[in-house]
């Protein structure tokens, strides 16, 4: 279950056209977003109303900071989601600007996004290392009181140029209060299947917030046996006791149905995707340390 998700250059201007529901998976959603300039760049931000409550937005072309009440925090929570510039001097003052920012308010806060820019020379691979960039950033992130999780996942986030070209500029930034109340949260960097970035999870170590509620997946319906399956499994359910009672244990009886329906269909299409993401992830984990062979490019 995610609370929120964070999406820089997302270039979007016509919100209207975002089928919401379908990507998030349910109509319990909120969102905010800083529109493009120029037809580039662009920022959004969904999360769950339900477990995040949100109070203000603030923002500016760089960033989008949403501050609100996340369950099991105590007090206010502020989530910044970021885009740094280009430009190493615009970085300076970008990244003066979020400690402004921070100063202003307390509580708790996550930084997350893609910084444009490396902590150290490990964090980059085939790519230019700017050292001064690199003592702005760390100088930055000292005077905010914030701090890194280890990554564990892929060891870069941003593939560039066919592979060529690695580096680590995405990442999680939290405050000291974070990581008091949650010292062993895990941040992951997954497969880069859809974009040249790699999604981050950042995963709080306390994170119980009771039973998860079920929810049906419109894109069951597009399934070829869904519809057969549903109806044999509701017309084959044997029950009695009060009408609410038989109800109940009807709808229970097609829940479980349909999890181990899906849990079928989830194996027969990893079946099917698991020797192109095997390949992928082997080229991948190849670009980490070394550059393409011309039978490697070409498979």
């Amino acid at each position: 279950m995610i609370d929120f998700i964070g999406i820089q250059e997302s270039r979007v201007t016509d919100y209207n056209q975002i089928d919401f529901v379908g990507c998030w998976g349910s109509p319990d959603f909120d969102f905010a977003a800083v529109d493009p300039t120029g037809g580039l760049g662009g920022l959004f931000c969904i999360w769950d109303p339900t477990i995040f409550s949100k109070i203000n937005i603030m923002s500016s072309r760089n960033y989008l900071a949403i501050s609100g009440h996340w369950k099991g925090v105590p007090g206010i929570t502020t989530f910044v989601n970021v885009y740094d510039p280009q430009s190493t001097t615009d970085k300076r003052a970008f990244w003066s600007e979020l400690i402004t920012l921070k100063n202003g308010l307390s509580g708790t806060w996550v930084f997350l996004g893609d910084f444009n820019a490396m902590r150290f020379e490990h964090e980059r691979f085939n790519s230019v290392f700017c050292k001064a960039t690199a003592i702005d950033f760390n100088r930055f992130i000292t005077e905010a009181d914030l701090h890194e999780f280890n990554m564990g996942g892929s060891k870069f986030t941003y593939l560039r140029d066919d592979g060529f070209k690695l580096s680590k500029i995405d990442r999680f930034l939290v405050c000291s209060n974070f990581i008091s109340i949650q010292p062993l949260s895990s941040v992951t960097a997954l497969a880069r299947d859809h974009s040249d970035h790699s999604p981050l999870i950042l995963k709080p170590s306390n994170y119980n917030f009771g039973p998860i509620p079920f929810r049906f997946i419109n894109s069951w319906l597009l399934k070829d046996d869904f519809n057969v399956m549903f109806k044999n499994t509701w017309e084959s359910f044997r029950g009695f006791g009060a009408p609410d009672r038989f109800f109940a244990a009807k709808l229970k009886f097609v829940k479980n149905a349909i999890r181990d329906w899906t849990n079928v269909k989830s194996n027969m299409e990893h079946a099917i995707l698991i020797q192109l993401k095997t390949k992928v992830e082997k080229l991948e984990s190849i670009a980490e340390f070394r550059l393409f062979t011309e039978a490697e490019r070409i498979s």
